[in-house]
């Protein structure tokens, strides 16, 4: 049971298929084969720079790709993975290493290894690193401040992050169940950021992230007919800025999903009525899985 085998599979049966797409980055839309071999290939680098198998890692990359296919590459070689904007870590833990793209003063890092993307250039063959099959191995570690402020780990096994993706398919209605190209407005190093990356990816679905710049974004959205919005109430009240004033934009979204915080109703009702009219807000816990979602309009 590894969370990289549904993506495995996906890859193999669809290598041309759109897998993820940060509109304006380095690499902008990437299908699932080249994302296979990017992530191949930063395994190899990793096991190439002395990372192993249970080891703790941080990335720090902007690029949304590259940072997905270092992620991946951690995870493809049994590392346990957690993603970063700070360079100031928590001590409470062990880290390892961490992978980082930029030049920065990081506190608590471990082993601080430069990352470029030659990290992802190769020959797209897997390492020699067997995939983790024992669920009950760590994966991840999810960094959140909790209600003291003071960022702390929370660690998830392979068995634990599919059990909560699979609760997706339920928690927030058939819509968004029936979803394959999902724009989220959340970064990785949030939980959420996290996990609908895994989910999106092991149903073979095409992920789309925040480009670097706002028109391009929704460009891309309106170019591949983009059918979900996950975002925080701030990420969408940002887009719906936009749209409102971009009136010749068409929003596609069949279903948008308000995670993270409370939901004010003049922020969705204007949300309904200018991007989609069906709007879920969803409940749970930063830590755990989704409790609870339900139409805006109902509650």
């Amino acid at each position: 049971m590894n969370i990289l085998d549904g993506f495995l599979l996906h890859a193999k049966q669809q290598p041309t298929a759109p897998a993820i797409c940060a509109p304006g980055w380095d690499y902008s839309l990437v299908s699932y084969g080249r994302l296979l071999s990017f992530v191949n290939n930063a395994a190899v680098h990793a096991l190439a720079a002395g990372l192993k198998r249970g080891d703790v890692v941080g990335v720090f990359a902007k690029d949304p790709v590259f940072h997905w296919a270092l992620t991946l590459g951690l995870t493809r070689i049994g590392a346990i993975s957690f993603s970063t904007l700070n360079v100031n870590l928590p001590a409470d833990f062990r880290i390892d290493a961490t992978l980082t793209d930029v030049s920065a003063p990081f506190l608590n890092a471990g082993r601080v290894i430069r990352v470029d993307q030659g990290w992802v250039e190769g020959d797209g063959k897997p390492p020699a690193a067997e995939l983790e099959q024992d669920g009950r191995v760590l994966a991840r570690l999810i960094l959140t401040s909790g209600t003291t402020g003071d960022q702390k780990a929370v660690p998830a096994s392979h068995e634990i992050i599919l059990r909560r993706i699979q609760s997706y398919s339920f928690a927030f209605g058939s819509r968004i169940a029936n979803c394959s190209r999902v724009f989220h407005d959340v970064g990785p190093a949030a939980n959420s950021g996290y996990l609908w990356v895994i989910y999106v990816l092991t149903r073979g679905g095409a992920i789309f992230v925040r480009g670097s710049d706002p028109a391009e974004t929704m460009q891309a959205i309106s170019l591949h007919d983009v059918q979900c919005m996950v975002a925080s109430p701030a990420g969408m009240a940002e887009f719906l800025d936009y749209y409102e004033r971009s009136p010749a934009f068409l929003c596609p979204f069949e279903v948008m999903l308000s995670v993270g915080s409370k939901l004010a109703k003049p922020l969705s009702d204007r949300v309904r009525a200018r991007m989609c009219a069906h709007v879920v807000h969803g409940y749970g816990t930063t830590e755990g899985n989704p409790l609870a979602g339900a139409y805006v309009h109902q509650v």
